[in-house]
This record gives structure tokens, C-alpha cells and sequence, in this order.
């Protein structure tokens, strides 16, 4: 069972719409059974893959020693299921702290995911390091950074796998991919940011790009994925695509781990 992280320390770089729409890839194209853990209190995944915040949730198991945290898998979608967040998960992170076991609950009920026929996990992780973070880090081997084409970009990067480095430093995640996102092309400068990430130390790193397409956020409006937008509206989307070719790219990557 691969357990994958999707994280920038930047707001709206498209963490929760990798995330969702990666899922539901990998469950249509490649026959996945996929979770997706919603680590951040904004809760955009969860209300757009369930309709709406549930409790239990991912909050209840860090608190409370009687919530295990296969307790709280909502089925989303057929072979789609969700960890929920809410809006009190930062008070996780005060009772991490007092109670320092909890810190390692996510990873120590990975072996009963997998016992439950689960293939892939795909945690929607928040815009800055707490300590639910690192907890959710602690049982990931893999990282997706989504990273927008725009002014230090690069530098944000170098920044992010620094910290990376000093808080978890007796855990290592590999990088498996960082993806363009929101790419558009008929900008003057993006394609001056791009061939910089392609000629930097990141460039073995850059997965397929997810080019700009003003139908991802009307299918969030909807709580529908990309693919399920497009079936409803008919109408054929270049990030539906885009999605389904970076489903692919993780899926080749398996291999090579």
C-alpha cells in the first residue's frame, strides 16, 4: 500500500484538487481502491468528495484513544473512500503535544487499511507545518508538490524540503513528484518559470502539467470531480485529461520505487 502526501506550504497551489481528482483517476483508469485523508481544516476535500463535513473524523482519532481511524472511512464514490476533516483539527495539535503517542496513530493503523483492501492513500495536506502534519508525514514514503509557475517559485521549493528535512529528520519521504499546476502557456513569463524548474535540481523531479481549466473549480462548486463534471456537462476538459495523465505517471513511478 503506497501512502502519498500532497503538500506545499503555499495556499492555493491546488493541493485539494490533485488530490481529489488524482483519486478518482486511479479508482476510473487504473482500478485503484484509493482513500483520501483530508488533512486540512478548510475541509475542501471532504466537502467536495462527500457534500459535506462528518463527524467522526480524522480530529476524533487524534484525540480520542477510542476512535480508530478505520472507524472514520466515508465511501465517496464506489472504491472511494474519505477521511474527513473539520474545522476543529488545529486542536489536534495542542493534544498531540500532551499526549505525544497519539503523534503516531495515522501510521500504526496503516497495517489495517491494507488488511482492508486498500491500495493507495492520498492525504490532502494543509498549507503550513503543525504538528498534525508531521503526524500525517510520519506515515507517508511519498510526497506530490504541487507548484504553481510564478515568481520564486523555485525558492519556495528549496524552502518547504528544508524544513522538511529539520522535522523530520529520522523519517525520509521520497519525492515522487512535483507537478505544474495551473499551467497557461499564453502568459508572457510562464514558460521562463518552467524551463527554470526543468534546468534546476528539481527538474528529474516534474511530473505531466495540469494546464488551466476554469471547469476544475465549477466541478468543485458542484462537489463533483473533474471526470464527473465532464460527463455531466458533456463537455470534453484539458485538465480531465491532464489528471488522468498524471494518474498515469504515479502509476509508472510505482514501479521504479
Amino acid at each position: 500500500m503506497r501512502t502519498i502526501s500532497i503538500l506545499n506550504f503555499k495556499g492555493g497551489t491546488g493541493k485539494s484538487s490533485v488530490t481529489q481528482n488524482v483519486a478518482d483517476a486511479l479508482v476510473r483508469y487504473h482500478g485503484l481502491h484509493v482513500l483520501v485523508i483530508d488533512g486540512d481544516r478548510q475541509s475542501n476535500t471532504t466537502t467536495t468528495l462527500l457534500g459535506e463535513r462528518k463527524r467522526p473524523s480524522l480530529t476524533d482519532v487524534l484525540i480520542n484513544t477510542k476512535v480508530s481511524l478505520h472507524q472514520v472511512l466515508y465511501e465517496a464514490r464506489p472504491h472511494l473512500s474519505v477521511v474527513p476533516s473539520d474545522t476543529d483539527l488545529d486542536h489536534a495539535t495542542t493534544y498531540i503535544k500532551e499526549h505525544p503517542r497519539s503523534y503516531y496513530k495515522i501510521r500504526e493503523s496503516l497495517p489495517t487499511l491494507e488488511r482492508l483492501g486498500i491500495d493507495i492513500v492520498l492525504i490532502d495536506q494543509a498549507g503550513a507545518y503543525s504538528t498534525v502534519m508531521g503526524a500525517l508525514l510520519e506515515s507517508c514514503t511519498e510526497m506530490l508538490v504541487p507548484c504553481e509557475l510564478e515568481p520564486y517559485a523555485t525558492l519556495g521549493l528549496h524552502d518547504m524540503f528544508e524544513k522538511l528535512g529539520k522535522e523530520l529528520e529520522d523519517h525520509e519521504i521520497h519525492i515522487t513528484g512535483i507537478i505544474p499546476y495551473n499551467t497557461d502557456m499564453t502568459r508572457a513569463m510562464t514558460p521562463g518559470y518552467l524551463t527554470e524548474l526543468q534546468q534546476g535540481s528539481y527538474g528529474p523531479y516534474l511530473t505531466p502539467q495540469i494546464r488551466t481549466d476554469t471547469a476544475v473549480p465549477y466541478a468543485q462548486s458542484r462537489n463533483m470531480t473533474i471526470f464527473e463534471y465532464e460527463q455531466h456537462t458533456k463537455r470534453k476538459s484539458r485538465a480531465a485529461q491532464d489528471f488522468q495523465h498524471l494518474a498515469d505517471y504515479l502509476m509508472t513511478k510505482e514501479k521504479a520505487l
